[in-house]
């Protein structure tokens, strides 16, 4: 393999792995927050009119923020997969599995696109109305924001882990097209 295809392989390959662990992590540290901040229960001043959880809403700001930055950097590292990536392909030589490696990654971004567009972006919009609500003390429409928002919640698992999904198959593609053809043994008389 030329020195500059090594290169850009190995760093479309790193982001790939950066990427698959951002899912990871995001979703590691959600399962780690929640609880923990179930069992610390806060009473937060600024909530004080709202009866209910409070851990939820503690544990929502600081889960919010780090999905929100895991988002921007997912969304980096595809553009830094698919720059690397046409780079690679640009060669001509480098045939092997080219259009499904450009598939793959393509249809990864596209799950990603769709997963923020119609999971996390409106479980943002009805977080912040429950929160919004909750401070006002408007408990009837803080309860209706939060029912919403757990009827979504429950597609973002499955979103995250399909993208997660798409990101193996990416990094499997990408395993088998570098690899060097087999020689085949001679054949007998």
């Amino acid at each position: 393999m030329p020195p500059r295809r090594a290169i850009l392989e190995t760093l479309h390959i790193t982001c790939l792995a950066l990427w698959l662990g951002v899912i990871v992590m995001t979703g590691l540290f959600a399962a780690i927050l929640f609880p923990m901040m179930k069992q610390l229960d806060p009473t937060l001043p600024g909530f004080a009119s709202f009866p209910h959880d409070h851990w939820k809403i503690a544990a929502g700001h600081v889960a919010n923020r780090v999905f929100t930055i895991g988002t921007w950097i997912q969304f980096s590292l595809w553009f830094i997969c698919g720059a690397t990536w046409v780079a690679i392909a640009w060669d001509q030589s480098v045939r092997k599995l080219r259009i499904t490696r450009s598939g793959a990654l393509m249809f990864t971004g596209l799950i990603l696109t769709i997963t923020t567009n119609l999971v996390i972006l409106p479980l943002n919009g009805h977080l912040k109305s429950y929160w919004t609500a909750a401070a006002k003390g408007d408990t009837t429409t803080a309860l209706a924001e939060q029912a919403e928002f757990d009827r979504l919640h429950h597609l973002a698992s499955p979103a995250f882990l399909a993208v997660a999904a798409c990101i193996l198959l990416c990094l499997g593609i990408a395993a088998i097209s570098m690899s060097r053809p087999r020689s085949l043994p001679p054949a007998k008389p």
